[in-house]
């Protein structure tokens, strides 16, 4: 309880109102990452993890006495997939007292629904809907590619799966689309949000390479690529969660005024955010490392950490994020992937490589095939991780869970032994696991088509009867949602 009920001066009396908070426990089916809840429409409560225990936490924003609450499940819990939608009381009027809610987690079923996949010499983004047995993708309808802006480079979907976001490398610019919760056809939206006008996309960096958006959905950031004064640099907005549309952010949130960009090294290839949301990490292509920065959860700025940039191996194209948050992964063109653990401050620490197959890496620095360009780790268990080579085919990794090691595996299910890669499209650029870790798609940017495999015990992949799928010219891109 907060305040006093009155205080008097001669004459006067002074009412204080009383507030009260809304605190929870939550019991988890398994051990994971909380979900993200929220009161009365608009105060979140992001929960760090979950337990097979009882375990409390409390809303930031305290209720008037006499106010209404009302506590929903904005964003499930994951890794694993849990449901905590079961609250008791879910709404409520407070009464002279400080509230509590009761949450319960279920282990959920999760289903891969869409498929986006950007292309870059024709404009335009496509849509596909994913059998959820097989993995096969149809192409979704009436409308299966949507305008973007000059050249889209990369794709991102918000944790509710109501907007998609694309970076368009040649107009310096992103493009906001609504989803179509039933068919998956994509429709521009106002990207500032400004009432005055329609914007379909709002305006970046130089040479927009790479965007991801925070776990609590208010964030996004953008990865500039080009090196040149507006590049090499990270945009930062915050998003409308109720209309999808972005407001450029001062970046560094430093005294120095509204910077809407933050120094990254040189040539930012790929940004990625970590599961809890507390890091962002970026992939600089030809300063051969990785950026890394705490992240504000009130204001969404931006701050370097201590001792970032940290080495990777040659032409850093890629980073991920293990779903735990505890281990990140980088593709180097140079023909290897860089390992690390992620300290409590968000600093990287390279993993010392595993005794085996891969005795013949330096440092954390393990093989994997030619020209690396995209890696993906399995969200649903974490672990396997998967390599896009642009220079051909796909490789296979074990993820050790306690240590985050990699160990290559069979990649291709069919011919047993030692083939640590597995046919692809030409020139595989982008890579992605599905939310249910089932299947595996990689977008070909010289064949104009996606690649499309079913994971198998292990870990090793079996191409789907429809291989290939047609998408538009030079696809860049590929993710996939639920």
């Amino acid at each position: 309880m907060n305040g006093s009920s009155v205080a008097n001066n001669p004459g006067v009396t002074l009412t204080v109102y009383k507030t009260y908070t809304i605190g929870v426990t939550i019991t988890g089916a398994a051990n994971g990452i909380g979900p993200i809840l929220q009161n009365n429409l608009g105060d979140d409560l992001f929960i760090p993890a979950i337990t097979t225990g009882l375990t409390s936490f409390t809303f930031s924003t305290p209720v008037l006495d006499g106010a209404a609450y009302s506590v929903t499940q904005r964003i499930r819990a994951k890794a694993p997939s849990q449901d905590c939608s079961s609250i008791t009381p879910v709404s409520g009027t407070v009464n002279g007292a400080d509230v509590t809610v009761s949450i319960t987690c279920v282990l959920s079923t999760v289903v891969p629904k869409f498929a986006f996949v950007t292309n870059s010499a024709a404009d335009t983004v496509s849509a596909f809907n994913i059998d959820g047995v097989s993995g096969n993708l149809t192409a979704a309808t009436p409308t299966p590619t949507t305008a973007s802006g000059a050249v889209p480079s990369a794709v991102f979907v918000d944790p509710t799966g109501q907007f998609a976001y694309v970076t368009n490398k040649d107009a310096n610019s992103v493009t906001v689309y609504g989803i179509n919760p039933d068919s998956g056809v994509l429709t521009v939206i106002d990207a500032d949000g400004a009432t005055a006008d329609f914007q379909p996309s709002i305006a970046t960096g130089y040479a927009p390479m790479s965007i991801a958006v925070h776990p609590s959905g208010k964030f996004a950031y953008v990865a500039n690529e080009l090196n040149l004064a507006g590049g090499n640099s990270i945009s930062a907005y915050s998003i409308n969660i109720t209309s999808g549309a972005l407001t450029a952010i001062d970046a560094d949130g430093a005294t120095d005024g509204n910077q809407a960009s933050i120094a990254t090294g040189v040539e930012p290839y790929a940004i990625t955010i970590d599961p809890l949301g507390k890091f962002a990490y970026v992939a600089n292509y030809a300063s051969y490392n990785v950026s890394a920065y705490t992240i504000d959860q009130i204001t969404g700025a931006l701050t370097p950490v201590a001792d970032s940039p940290f080495a990777a191996g040659s032409n850093t194209h890629s980073i991920v994020i293990d779903p735990t948050g505890k281990y990140a992964y980088a593709a180097n063109g140079g023909g290897d992937i860089s390992a690390y653990s992620i300290g409590g401050a968000g600093a990287l620490t390279q993993i010392v490589c595993a005794n085996g197959v891969l005795t013949t890496c330096s440092g954390s620095n393990y093989v994997a095939g030619s020209a690396p360009r995209s890696i993906a780790v399995d969200p649903y268990t974490g672990l396997y991780a998967y390599v896009a080579n642009s220079g051909g085919g796909v490789s296979a990794f074990g993820i050790d869970p306690a240590t985050g090691a990699l160990s290559a595996i069979d990649a291709d299910a069919a011919t047993p032994g030692d083939n640590l890669t597995i046919a692809a499209g030409s020139v595989p650029i982008s890579i992605n696991v599905d939310p249910s870790g089932q299947f595996v798609y990689v977008a070909n940017l010289f064949s104009d088509n996606i690649s499309v495999y079913s994971i198998g015990v292990g870990g090793a992949l079996t191409p789907l009867p429809t291989l290939s799928l047609s998408t538009g010219s030079g696809p860049t891109s590929v993710t996939t949602t639920q």
